[in-house]
């Protein structure tokens, strides 16, 4: 279920970002460049849920896709993705996030909290063919509320010791 909120989110809430922790490349690392990686076979599809999508082919899909936070693989705290802050609800079911306003789809329109509204929408459709997807989504995510285009909360169906997993 996706919520239109006329209100901001609750003004007590803690706002967290994370920019010390360290860079998990080599700093000797060359920027830029092509990388190039070959498979085995076309593709059955380009899609990431549904039917013939959890192939090998899945993953280098998936690794263009962000989400809203990471975790650092080294020291596990939490990372900005597409979202720069977040902060945890006092019901330990709500974690609210800001987006990054310079985050654009690859046709340049901006990435807005609407669309998470609409990934929510779109898990839950019977119509990617995808069930285990619908019962997640279903039963692990009550809703996503939109408070702006660029603010945002998803709400568990549970209270959640590792929120930031579930809801990230």
């Amino acid at each position: 279920e996706a919520e239109i909120s006329k209100e901001g989110p609750a003004g007590d809430l803690k706002w967290l970002t994370n920019e010390s922790d360290p860079l998990y490349a080599s700093p000797e690392a060359q920027k830029g460049g092509t990388f190039r990686i070959a498979i085995k076979s076309f593709p059955l599809t380009f899609r990431t849920v549904g039917p013939d999508s959890n192939t090998s082919f899945r993953g280098a899909i998936l690794g263009n896709q962000l989400s809203l936070i990471g975790l650092h693989p080294n020291t596990m705290n939490i990372l900005p993705e597409l979202a720069t802050h977040w902060a945890f609800g006092k019901d330990k079911k709500t974690m609210y996030f800001k987006l990054n306003p310079l985050a654009h789809w690859s046709d340049g329109k901006p990435v807005t909290a609407h669309d998470f509204a609409y990934t929510l929408e779109f898990m839950r459709s019977k119509k990617i063919v995808a069930p285990w997807y619908n019962d997640y989504y279903t039963k692990e995510i009550d809703k996503v509320i939109v408070f702006d285009d660029y603010t945002l909360a998803v709400a568990s169906t549970k209270a959640q010791p590792d929120l930031h997993l579930i809801l990230g």
